[in-house]
């Protein structure tokens, strides 16, 4: 599993991302997108604050604990990523 990128958690959050991470997280597939496809700008949250491409928003469910959302950069997506940021909403 990648390690993940946890910025700015306090308090349940940290403990649930923390507890998530410890849980298994699935990890996104190696190779989401083709190289040179941008995501859907409905999905598109911002910009990555490393590299500057986009922030996409994706949703995780873990059992027995619920949902995980994570924005991470459509450059870590690839099968070669980028760059790695992620963070735990």
């Amino acid at each position: 599993m990648n390690p993940v990128m946890v910025v700015e958690e306090t308090g349940r959050r940290a403990a649930a991302a923390q507890t998530a991470m410890s849980a298994g997280v699935p990890a996104p597939a190696k190779t989401i997108h083709a190289p040179g496809e941008r995501p859907d700008p409905q999905s598109v949250r911002g910009r990555c604050p490393e590299c500057g491409d986009d922030l996409v928003s994706n949703l995780y469910y873990i059992v027995g604990e619920g949902y995980l959302i994570r924005w991470e950069c459509w450059s870590s997506l690839s099968e070669d990523p980028q760059c790695r940021y992620q963070k735990v909403l």
